[in-house]
Parts: C-alpha cells; sequence; structure tokens
C-alpha cells in the first residue's frame, strides 16, 4: 500500500516512535513490529504506556535471543537476525498467516548495525516490493545521524519521507 520512512533525531526517539504507534494503530487492525533495538517485552510496555491497543500488535523480536534466555511471550516471535534469510521468512510468514495490514520496521539503523549495507539493500527490495502487492503499509523508523547513510538514501526513494 505506501512506504513510509521517518528519520527521527536520537533526542526523544521513543517517544516519537510510540506516538507514530499510536496514530497508525488507529488506522490498522493487525500491525507486526519488528523490534531490532529493544525488547518485545520493552515494547509492549511502551504500547501499554501509551495507551495503545497491545492486541493489535505481533512483535517480531530480534534483540531478545541475542541477551536474555527467551520466554514465551503472546503475540511475540524471536528471530536472530544473523541468518537474514530466516528472518525474511519469518516476517513474511508472519504477515501472511496473521493477516497483518501494517509493519513497522524499528529500525533501519539497528538493522545496519547487524548487517551489512548491501544485505538490507535486497531484504528492502525484496519486502517492500511484496508489502505493496498485498497491499500492506510499511513504516520504517531511522535516527537522524544515519540520514546521509546509502542505504537511508534508497529507501527515500522508495518512501514518503517524514523528518
Amino acid at each position: 500500500m505506501k512506504t513510509r520512512l521517518y528519520i527521527l533525531p536520537y533526542k526523544n526517539y521513543n517517544e516519537k516512535v510510540f506516538s507514530i504507534a499510536k496514530r497508525i494503530s488507529g488506522n490498522s487492525k493487525r500491525i507486526c513490529y519488528v523490534t531490532l533495538n529493544k525488547t518485545c517485552m520493552a515494547v509492549h510496555e511502551s504500547l501499554k504506556n501509551n495507551k495503545i491497543d497491545i492486541k493489535k500488535f505481533y512483535c517480531l523480536d530480534s534483540v531478545t535471543p541475542n541477551l536474555f534466555k527467551k520466554k514465551p511471550i503472546a503475540n511475540c516471535i524471536y528471530v536472530d537476525l544473523k541468518n537474514l534469510s530466516k528472518f525474511t521468512d519469518t516476517l513474511l510468514n508472519l504477515v501472511k498467516l496473521k493477516k497483518i495490514d501494517t509493519v513497522v520496521l524499528d529500525s533501519l539503523s539497528s538493522l545496519l548495525v547487524y548487517q551489512p549495507p548491501n544485505n538490507v539493500t535486497k531484504l528492502l527490495e525484496y519486502v517492500v516490493p511484496f508489502f505493496e502487492e498485498l497491499k500492506i503499509n510499511l513504516i520504517i523508523f531511522a535516527l537522524k545521524d544515519d540520514a546521509n547513510n546509502s542505504v537511508v538514501k534508497q529507501v527515500e526513494m522508495m518512501a514518503a519521507v517524514s523528518k
């Protein structure tokens, strides 16, 4: 449907992210929140604190497997980002099986920490048209400090940009 890139400053980043999440949750039935920089538990807590309907969210958590012993959490799937192919398959399967209408990628900046730029570009060149064909909104967050990164510049060409 639509891909939107939000380039946000580090200061008040989480506040801005969850303000946007609150806005999109009003227009979406099922949201996949791909978290690359906080645990699923932290995402759920932030959603609750911002009075956002947590039942609409499915969390794809790539942080917890690297830091903590995984424990089952409702609407949370753990995936290791080291295997980008498995990560992509898990994301696409979740989107199809749960009839997701919006995907939130938090964040492109974090993804670039885990994967080389060419892998990130390939991932986005694959999933963006896939989501567009299925009429799924894709919300991508990036830090303002990364605004000049070549991958962020490429995403700007595929997306509506908000700074």
